[in-house]
């Protein structure tokens, strides 16, 4: 798969059940290690960082509906 997102613009990632949607995201996340391949962001390849370098980075998941908050 190969994308580009620019700035103020939306990407909407469709399929059925299995496509590999949430394996998609949580490999941009660096949740999961990209098995082949390169993930650049802001022009630097960001395949080898090690998770918690990815949100310093400013890339994260935002789960909906989840109720992570206890109210």
């Amino acid at each position: 798969m190969s994308f580009e997102l620019r700035a103020r613009k939306l990407l909407g990632i469709v399929g059925p059940n299995g496509a590999g949607k949430t394996t998609l995201i949580n490999t941009l996340a660096g949740v999961l290690r990209a098995q082949a391949g390169h993930i650049v962001f802001e022009g630097r390849d960001i395949t080898a960082l090690a998770a918690h370098r990815f949100c310093e980075a400013g890339i994260a998941i935002v789960p909906e509906g989840r109720r992570l908050l206890a109210r």
